[in-house]
């Protein structure tokens, strides 16, 4: 972890304006955590980039690590959402504008974005959490309008074997969903919230490569995820190329059209959902279960 802070913020050093203090105050006794170094940093960069652009007149950004141990009194451990147990803790602050308490339950929706239209497209938050709960931890959030944000990212400490090699451990299969959208950044942050919540994940750029995919792992996959409007081959010509390689095939329909403007031509039929973009993280994965059970 303090690898990756301290090469973090020596890229920050070299590349934010020298109005923007960068702070690191590292703990010499910090565990390891399992995760991949390249998400971690991706993680921990976009949510540097959000403090940035919440300082515009400069700032302090601390970067600090430490641990915790978490009990089973603790609320998200008794709610189930987390074990309990030893923690590793990186808190991103800022001395930023800070934001509106009614917009933090939102903000790690995809596309959710308080930005200006052409300042961001809101996927960077979306980002950080599905790095955060795919590697088994969560986050929690403080801010003060006018005085500034403080994001903890909690991650499970390290034991000494991986889960895989425990004794006694099984190994379930997880569903296939193949994930169709012309956009890197949408299939990114798809991949890493579907992955979170027990799913494997294959990708596809559009309806032509979709179907050439399928058809070599037809056997395999549980369900498609089809953005309606794509170059070459849009999501509705595949879905009627799917049925006709599998006539119970389950599909999700995305557009950033509601489906009263789309009309007839979605499909609306058993094993047939349709989902709004910009969607919600618990939308997906409730729509996703709808089909799967």
């Amino acid at each position: 972890m303090n690898e990756v802070v301290e090469r973090l913020a020596r890229l920050l050093r070299g590349s934010f304006d020298a109005s923007i203090h960068i702070r690191t105050e590292l703990a010499s006794d910090v565990r390891p955590i399992r995760i991949n170094p390249a998400q971690l940093e991706q993680a921990l960069m976009n949510l540097c980039v959000n403090a940035r652009d919440a300082m515009p007149e400069g700032g302090q950004l601390t970067l600090r690590t430490g641990h915790v141990v978490l009990s089973v009194d603790h609320p998200r451990v008794r709610a189930g959402e987390i074990l309990a147990g030893a923690y590793v803790v990186v808190w991103v602050s800022d001395t930023g504008v800070g934001i509106a308490p009614e917009h933090i339950p939102r903000i790690f929706d995809p596309f959710y974005t308080t930005k200006e239209v052409g300042k961001g497209t809101g996927l960077g938050l979306a980002v950080v959490y599905g790095v955060v709960r795919g590697a088994g931890g969560f986050i929690e959030v403080e801010s003060r309008l006018g005085q500034g944000t403080t994001f903890a990212l909690y991650f499970p400490a390290a034991t000494e074997a991986p889960a895989g090699e425990r004794s006694g451990a099984s190994v379930c299969a997880r569903p296939k969903i193949l994930l169709v959208d012309d956009e890197p950044a949408v299939r990114r942050v798809a991949t890493l919230i579907l992955a979170r919540h027990g799913y494997d994940v294959l990708l596809a750029s559009d309806g032509a490569e979709a179907l050439e995919i399928y058809r070599e792992q037809q056997g395999e996959i549980a369900l498609v995820i089809l953005d309606v409007t794509m170059p070459r081959m849009g999501g509705l010509a595949c879905y009627e190329q799917l049925i006709r390689l599998n006539p119970e095939v389950k599909v999700v329909l995305c557009s950033g059209y509601n489906l009263e403007d789309l009309g007839p031509r979605v499909p609306m039929r058993p094993g047939v959902r349709f989902l709004q973009k910009p969607y919600q993280i618990e939308e997906l994965i409730r729509t996703v279960r709808s089909l799967l059970g």
